[in-house]
């Protein structure tokens, strides 16, 4: 018999027939644009590390992996589950592209220091856009982050575009949790993608067909293909959503590898 991955409690499946109120339900925030990224390549003074080809698995290895990590209960959805990190929650706000990429950190947290840390990913784009309610792109958020950080959302509540939160005290906080080590998959590439949550390396993945980025977490196994189970972060809508088709391919995957952390940043 052959293996198929299982669903998650009230998790829905989008692929290339999705009706579009599935994919573009009314009353949410989306921000995905590719043609407002505006930034030079390497904004900020940093850049990601390119990808390692050494990391990537065969796709006649895919299933195996996805397989073992289900049995053996090592899957990145079970260490969110142990430690009960919440989703992200997106209202009013066109950042998507930032609480895409700022919950992965959080992730990462969860899995290496079996942590919970809550993060503002409005205090990431508010500062890249310059207090604008506009979209974005996975990579200016990281980028802002390997130079400036971020800070926690006791600090600057998720969700409010407001100045006066961009203290000289929270842009020191910020500075003690700034992403080291990160890689811009190449657009669209599901092999560099699927390598990397197959290693447990979460990240934020844009798609232009849904104008939205969320957080991809794991790669799963359904009807004998690859599918990528990803993070939704709008309140009232589907927490839990499996990507398949040409639906699973991101315009834009950028995986935080590595962040530091010091003291009452966090």
């Amino acid at each position: 018999m052959s293996f198929t991955s299982q669903l998650l409690k009230g998790e829905i499946i989008v692929d290339d027939d999705s009706p579009s109120h599935i994919l573009n339900p009314e009353g949410v925030s989306r921000g995905l644009d590719l043609n407002l990224r505006g930034n030079a390549p390497y904004a900020y003074g940093v850049s990601a590390d390119p990808f390692d080809p050494e990391l990537l698995i065969p796709r006649s290895e895919w299933e195996y992996w996805i397989k073992d990590a289900e049995q053996t209960k090592t899957r990145l959805s079970d260490r969110i589950a142990a430690v009960k990190l919440p989703p992200k929650k997106q209202i009013e706000v066109n950042f998507c592209w930032s609480f895409g990429i700022v919950h992965p950190i959080e992730i990462l947290y969860a899995q290496l220091h079996n942590k919970l840390v809550s993060l503002s990913a409005t205090s990431v784009a508010a500062q890249v856009t310059g207090f604008r309610n506009v979209g974005g792109w996975g990579r200016d958020a990281v980028r802002w982050i390997a130079a400036n950080g971020v800070v926690a959302d006791k600090y600057w509540p998720e969700n409010a575009l407001n100045r006066k939160y961009a203290t000289a005290a929270n842009k020191e906080r910020a500075l003690q949790v700034r992403v080291e080590n990160w890689t811009e998959c190449q657009p669209r590439n599901l092999d560099q993608a699927v390598s990397l949550l197959l290693r447990r390396i979460p990240g934020g993945g844009g798609r232009m067909a849904w104008e939205h980025e969320t957080a991809d977490v794991e790669a799963i196994w359904l009807d004998g293909q690859v599918a990528i189970r990803t993070r939704n972060q709008w309140p009232g809508q589907a927490e839990w959503v499996v990507m398949r088709g040409n639906m699973l391919l991101a315009d834009d995957w950028v995986f935080p590898r590595s962040v530091s952390a010091i003291g009452e940043a966090l």
